[in-house]
């Protein structure tokens, strides 16, 4: 079996906004866990973006939040199957004339089954995913089917 953790962190200075407030910040941290032939996977991301201190709008995004699992399974040498299921929220800042910060937030849902096939130097893959909230838009919803060939020589 193999068990990996990774967690990163980073701080962008001066994102092009020469009046900054904030830089864009934000982290991560996933775990990956393989054992036979099987594989669980999970990871959570946050991303704040930059921002200006003489910003004047109502409505900002104050951060996105990810978090996303996959599970895989080697049938054989051959043959793999996979699904994930990934999750961004989008929360925005929101302040009123009254000055009331209200943060609503957009959920977009991606789920994926990829199929896998190789014989020799060839593989065989098929991607199907399905989207909800596509772009943080609420009501649209997408469907993705993906048929590949790759060659090695």
């Amino acid at each position: 079996f193999c068990f990996i953790v990774s967690v990163s962190y980073y701080v962008m200075f001066d994102a092009g906004i020469s009046d900054a407030k904030q830089g864009a910040e934000g982290g991560s941290v996933a775990a990956n866990y393989a054992f036979g032939q099987f594989s669980i996977g999970y990871g959570q991301t946050i991303h704040a973006p930059a921002e200006a201190m003489n910003q004047s709008a109502t409505a900002k995004v104050q951060h996105y939040e990810n978090d996303g699992y996959s599970i895989g399974f080697a049938a054989n040498d051959n043959l793999s199957i996979s699904f994930t299921e990934e999750n961004s929220e989008k929360v925005i800042k929101t302040t009123s004339a009254a000055n009331v910060v209200t943060r609503p937030s957009v959920e977009m849902e991606i789920q994926t089954i990829d199929v896998a096939y190789t014989m020799g130097g060839m593989t065989l893959s098929v991607s199907t995913s399905e989207g909800k909230n596509d772009s943080y838009t609420t009501g649209d919803d997408t469907n993705e089917h993906i048929f590949a060939m790759s060659l090695a020589f």
